[in-house]
């Protein structure tokens, strides 16, 4: 649908005007960019994103079933 946007000389009057809602941003960009690696051959999400979800799910398993370790684990410290 982003791409669509190019296609009116005023995306602000076009049909999917929402898409240039600060709101959307993050939505459109994300799309965007797995656009243009799909494009390339290259995976739709970044190795690093990938992993950061995974440490994220990690993280919540061992909360889950009481593993004491993940205690000394705070992955926001390391991401901001």
């Amino acid at each position: 649908d982003a791409f669509s946007l190019l296609a009116y000389s005023d995306p602000k009057l076009s049909p999917l005007a929402h898409l240039l809602e600060p709101s959307q941003r993050e939505n459109v960009s994300s799309a965007v960019n797995s656009a243009i690696l799909e494009a390339h051959d290259m995976p739709r999400h970044p190795a690093l994103e990938v992993l950061v979800g995974y440490l994220h799910e990690c993280d919540k398993l061992m909360h889950k079933n009481n593993i004491p370790d993940c205690a000394f684990i705070d992955l926001n410290k390391y991401l901001r």
